[in-house]
């Protein structure tokens, strides 16, 4: 075991000074590498309760691009759809399921692309985006949708390409990819101008600036429905003042900030899915104070 994690070591070694001279000599092509490694996500098992609510579900899978996404639904009526955040896939949403099935409402979910049962090897915002409007042209008419971390930025941008929705949950919300792009090239000691190389990278790919990708730009211009935005305070991985932002670009929203759940706890507090349940599975159009 001592042997391996040297081993390890000594690889992620190499791999620091390999990257640190390609920045030195070749910046371009070496930040077109480091996008490809940004933009690839890990799998992660399933859980004896993954593969429990897996066999419950009614599963299928949609044609997307050049791949498949692979969708998972459970209950009857209006459509809630899930939305999960990165290296994570639709089983996240678990614990919704059964209180939105006994609240008369269908609740859908699909692994983005690269992640879970879905294909693909990279998945970047815009094709996140992309893939929940697709989900939503085949699926119909989406009452609701929750979204995680993540996927809340590409839910925004979905909107802003013609999702319809009468209204969102919002968990734990990144607030773009600049802010992930600076905190990656700062914990790899890389030099800060690489930063501007991987986002100039993003830029072109996209045709567009990265500031326009923000949440806080997306909000204050898009016409969004009502909604409720949960942050925990003791977020390890993002910072609450993003869900404050947010909320404060955001009209018609609702901040809940809890404690003691961490970045991905609220999907799982019994008392936070009561009060999603509650909010999402009223038909009345709502107005928050």
């Amino acid at each position: 075991m001592i042997f391996l994690k040297g081993i390890i070591s000594l690889i992620k070694w190499f791999l620091y000074w390999l990257f640190r001279f390609g920045a030195a000599v070749a910046p371009i092509l070496t930040a077109k590498i480091g996008v490809g490694i940004f933009t690839r996500p890990s799998k992660s098992k399933d859980s004896l309760e993954d593969l429990k609510i897996k066999r419950e579900a009614r599963r299928s899978f949609l044609n997307f691009e050049n791949g498949q996404l692979a969708m998972m639904e459970w209950g009857e009526g209006p459509i809630i759809l899930g939305v999960h955040g990165w290296n994570s896939s639709g089983k996240r949403f678990r614990n919704f399921v059964k209180p939105i099935s006994d609240s008369g409402f269908r609740l859908l979910v699909f692994d983005g692309p690269a992640h879970g049962c879905s294909s693909g090897s990279h998945l970047d915002l815009m094709q996140y985006a992309r893939s929940i409007v697709s989900v939503a042209r085949e699926m119909g008419t989406i009452h609701a949708l929750i979204a995680h971390s993540f996927g809340s930025i590409a839910s925004l941008l979905a909107v802003e390409k013609g999702l319809k929705v009468e209204k969102m949950v919002i968990f734990s919300p990144l607030n773009g990819i600049k802010g992930p792009i600076d905190y990656l090239t700062r914990n790899s000691r890389m030099p800060a101008w690489f930063a501007h190389r991987v986002q100039d990278v993003f830029e072109k790919r996209f045709q567009r600036d990265l500031n326009s990708l923000e949440a806080l730009s997306l909000a204050s211009k898009l016409d969004l429905p009502p909604s409720l935005i949960f942050h925990d305070a003791d977020d390890p991985i993002l910072p609450v003042q993003n869900a404050r932002d947010l909320s404060c670009a955001w009209k018609n929203s609702q901040l809940l900030v809890t404690r003691g759940l961490g970045h991905q706890g609220c999907l799982d507090d019994d008392q936070v899915i009561r009060k999603v349940v509650s909010f999402v599975a009223s038909l009345e159009e709502s107005r928050l104070a």
